[in-house]
């Protein structure tokens, strides 16, 4: 293996890692880019494209801890978002949509899916997510919250918050249809928030 010198990143290089990585381009395809674009026949070592990675995510914190870190860019952002918090003040759920998804949801309110995946963030957390179809056919974001757990407390809060922060808040009829996985919790909390709504699995 070259010498950490040797290996060392450019400016121009430590830019485009940091561009990369934003477009969710993980460490072995970076090092393909970067491979394919030097002409010194420098090698490009995916350990080090992982340790410059995790250096700017640590910087773009500035100190802050990371869900603070979101919080700030859904303000930047102009989201529409709302937490739960415990009793020492850590969050423990975060809802988050866009005023650009609710307008989409306006022009296609009948069927919406709900989907929760699970182990998809660092902290292991399920991530809950609310989503339409288009008159194409095609999917399209509408909400999404990272919850405590998958208990019926947690989907009961997130889909209140979907409730409050896009359908009253904008006038938006509750969904006709409502489509999800096959997890009985979930349908136990739709039953009790959406009466009106068919619910299918």
């Amino acid at each position: 293996m070259a010498p950490p010198s040797f290996r060392k990143f450019n400016e121009q290089e430590t830019s485009q890692i940091s561009q990369m990585s934003e477009s969710l381009l993980i460490p072995r395809q970076i090092q393909a880019q970067l491979c394919s674009q030097r002409k010194s026949g420098r090698p490009a070592i995916v350990k080090d494209i992982y340790n410059q990675v995790k250096k700017i995510k640590k910087d773009k914190l500035q100190g802050r801890r990371p869900i603070d870190a979101l919080i700030d860019t859904l303000k930047e952002e102009k989201f529409v978002f709302s937490s739960a918090m415990d009793s020492e003040g850590h969050i423990t759920s975060l809802f988050f949509t866009h005023p650009l998804a609710i307008k989409i949801l306006h022009g296609f309110p009948h069927v919406i899916l709900m989907d929760c995946t699970y182990k998809t963030s660092n902290y292991k957390t399920p991530l809950f997510h609310i989503f339409g179809f288009s008159s194409t056919n095609k999917t399209f974001s509408g909400a999404f919250c990272l919850l405590k757990n998958d208990t019926e407390p947690s989907y009961t809060w997130e889909l209140n918050q979907y409730i409050e922060k896009v359908l009253k808040s904008t006038n938006l009829v509750p969904p006709p249809v409502i489509v999800f996985d096959r997890d009985l919790t979930l349908k136990n909390s739709l039953k009790k928030l959406y009466p009106d709504s068919k619910v299918m699995l």
